[in-house]
C-alpha cells in the first residue's frame, strides 16, 4: 500500500503461504507457535477455544493474521484469502460475548471489518503523474477503519476503465464498499470526504 512495489506484495504472499502451512492446525485451523525444528507445538492448542483470540498482551495471532489476510484478498482478488480470512475468526462469536471488551479489541476489529467490508481504494495514473501521485497520498493519509489502498499504474490504465466506464483520463480514484462504488474523483479534497463518508450506514438506535 505505501510504496505500490509489486516485490513487498509478493513477500506477503509468501509469509502469508510460511504461516498458514507451518503454523496452522489442521483440525481446528487456528494459528500456533511452534519449536525452532517446526515439529512440536510450544503452545499446546489443538481445539478452539477463547485463549486463541485472547491480547494477553500481545494481540491475538489469530485475530492478526485474519486482518492482515483479509487485507491482502481485497489486495489480490483473492476468494481463497478471503475464506482463510473469514475461518481464522469463525468460532469466535460463540464465546465473543463472554470476554472482557479490553482482552478481545484485536478479535472485535476483525469481526466488525468482516461484517461490515473493507473500502477499497484504487488510484489509477502513471508512476510519474503528479494529479495520481496527490490522490495517493490522500489516500493513504485519510482515516478509515478497514481500508485498503491500491496504485494502478498506466500498464493497467485501460482494463479498469472499461470495467468501470471512464472516460480516457491521465489519473483518477475510485473506492468501492462491496459492489457500491464512488467513480471518477479527481481532487485530493472530493476523495478525502469520500473515504470519510462513502458507504457508512448509520448505526442502529438503542434498544
Amino acid at each position: 500500500e505505501f510504496s505500490a512495489d509489486q516485490k513487498y506484495l509478493n513477500a506477503a504472499r509468501s509469509l502469508a503461504s510460511v504461516i498458514l502451512e507451518k503454523f496452522r492446525l489442521r483440525d481446528s485451523g487456528l494459528i500456533v507457535n511452534r519449536d525452532a525444528n517446526l515439529n512440536q507445538l510450544s503452545i499446546k492448542l489443538s481445539q478452539p477455544g477463547g485463549s486463541a483470540f485472547y491480547d494477553s498482551p500481545m494481540p491475538s495471532v489469530n485475530a492478526t493474521a485474519a486482518i492482515a489476510i483479509a487485507k491482502l484478498a481485497k489486495i489480490m482478488g483473492s476468494e481463497s484469502y478471503a475464506k482463510v480470512a473469514a475461518d481464522l475468526i469463525s468460532g469466535a462469536p460463540a464465546f465473543a460475548g463472554t470476554m472482557s471488551s479490553n482482552n478481545v479489541a484485536t478479535l472485535g476489529l476483525a469481526l466488525e471489518n468482516l461484517d461490515h467490508g473493507y473500502l477499497r481504494i484504487r488510484i489509477v495514473g502513471p508512476s510519474d503523474n503528479q494529479r495520481a501521485s496527490e490522490l495517493w497520498r490522500t489516500a493513504l493519509a485519510t482515516y478509515r477503519p478497514a481500508k485498503v489502498v491500491m496504485r494502478i499504474s498506466d500498464v493497467d490504465l485501460v482494463d479498469v476503465k472499461s470495467a468501470a466506464s471512464m472516460s480516457a483520463y491521465p489519473s483518477f480514484g475510485f473506492i468501492c464498499v462491496g459492489t457500491n462504488c464512488a467513480t471518477d474523483i479527481r481532487t485530493s479534497d472530493k476523495l478525502a470526504e469520500a473515504i470519510k463518508r462513502f458507504a457508512i450506514a448509520a448505526l442502529p438506535a438503542p434498544k
